[in-house]
């Protein structure tokens, strides 16, 4: 899913999941095909453990085939803040820090 126009993409800095987001007045928008990991810290609130568990039964996050630790949003998810949707994708306590801004890849090959 490609980012609206002005808005910035965030990727998700932990345990190497692949997640992509952006602010948006409602809250936090987590895109679809983003990972969720699929383990749940026991500090993980109440809370976002339910959520986890209503979003999956919704098919809002599926699992995927051949991957034994991650889901995959179907579509794109608004929470109501980066902090939660951190801790709804990581399955863990942590803070909103965690979305930061996409790393520009080094290239592969260089012509001279």
């Amino acid at each position: 899913m490609a980012t609206p126009p002005n808005r910035i993409e965030l990727e998700l800095e932990y345990c190497g999941i692949w997640a992509r987001g952006h602010h948006v007045h409602e809250g936090f928008v987590v895109s679809a095909g983003s990972e969720v990991r699929d383990v749940e810290n026991p500090s993980l609130r109440k809370n976002i453990k339910a959520l986890r568990a209503d979003l999956l039964a919704r098919g809002v996050v599926v699992p995927i085939a051949g991957v034994k630790d991650r889901l995959r949003f179907q579509v794109a998810w608004t929470f109501f803040s980066p902090a939660v949707a951190a801790k709804f994708v990581t399955g863990a306590h942590v803070a909103a820090t965690k979305w930061v801004r996409l790393r520009t890849p080094a290239p592969i090959a260089r012509a001279e």
